[in-house]
């Protein structure tokens, strides 16, 4: 199919699903571009071939006024480069198109006591097994909801994760308490699942992110947690409490799965703990004694 003035936008978005597909995307990643894809074309009311590259700027510099994080405009951004340079071979609609600096902050986390408030406050036991899944084993929430009863290794203490981001298999560490934790809720739960170790109403279908995430968040509120606090809050969290408690950074990035090592050390820096040991010069200062 050549790129002309007959091609739908119903083709252009099927182009892109195949270029998805040869290249192999997430599901998330696939999602998130089906749906800014989408939104574009709805706004900008033309054929491919008549977008010019006007229409993309505006595009991007309308949804960074919409109030959308760097992270969001740069997904937007990724999405249209995908389509226009990838799929549709016209990459001189995005030829210099650069992503936004976005400001490096100290990951968010609860305290142990707060991550323990929390879970008691979750009602049901599904759910309450989920958010101890992700605390005990660091998960994305995507993972969490993913998570088999063929993945937990309890002899071993392990929990296999096929498909963590970006495709990646990985283990993570399932200590004693969340397995404790896991065969209780075994004896406990009716119907038992059939796969997922936390199920829908259906034993036979996993719990949603979306309930996954509400539960969470009315736990939460419920015991007067700050809302800045996100379910991803519980991968943070378990990072942190690991590191306070003397685990390595090369662990810690093995038991999460992250690609770079200094995407770890923000747990480091949002600890404080490499100061603990620090013989500061100005302890012996003249200026305290004075």
């Amino acid at each position: 199919m050549t790129m002309n003035g007959d091609m739908t936008i119903s083709a252009a978005l099927e182009r892109a699903e195949e270029q998805m597909t040869i290249v192999n995307l997430a599901e998330n990643t696939r999602k998130a571009y089906r749906l800014e894809l989408r939104r574009f074309f709805d706004s900008v009311g033309k054929a491919p071939s008549e977008v010019v590259a006007a229409d993309l700027r505006g595009w991007v510099l309308g949804r960074i006024a919409s109030g959308l994080t760097p992270g969001s405009v740069n997904m937007t951004a990724a999405a249209l480069r995908f389509l226009f340079r990838d799929a549709l071979d016209r990459p001189d609609l995005v030829k210099g198109r650069r992503s936004q600096r976005i400001p490096r902050k100290l990951p968010r986390h609860m305290s142990v006591e707060e991550t323990g408030r929390l879970t008691l406050a979750v009602t049901d036991i599904r759910y309450r097994t989920a958010i101890t899944l992700s605390y005990g084993a660091g998960l994305r929430i995507s993972e969490t909801v993913g998570v088999k009863i063929s993945d937990i290794i309890a002899d071993r203490n392990l929990l296999h994760i096929p498909s963590g981001k970006g495709g990646t298999e990985r283990m993570a560490p399932l200590p004693a308490s969340p397995v404790g934790h896991l065969r209780g809720y075994w004896r406990n739960i009716f119907p038992r699942p059939v796969s997922w170790m936390s199920c829908a109403r259906s034993p036979e279908q996993p719990i949603s992110t979306d309930s996954l995430r509400n539960a969470f968040n009315a736990a939460r509120d419920r015991v007067g947690i700050s809302r800045n606090c996100t379910f991803h809050c519980l991968r943070h969290s378990f990072a942190a409490h690991v590191h306070e408690r003397g685990g390595s950074i090369d662990v810690i990035q093995d038991a999460l799965g992250h690609r770079q090592s200094d995407t770890t050390r923000g747990y480091a820096r949002a600890t404080g703990r490499m100061f603990a040991s620090l013989d500061h010069p100005i302890s012996g200062s003249a200026v305290l004694a004075a």
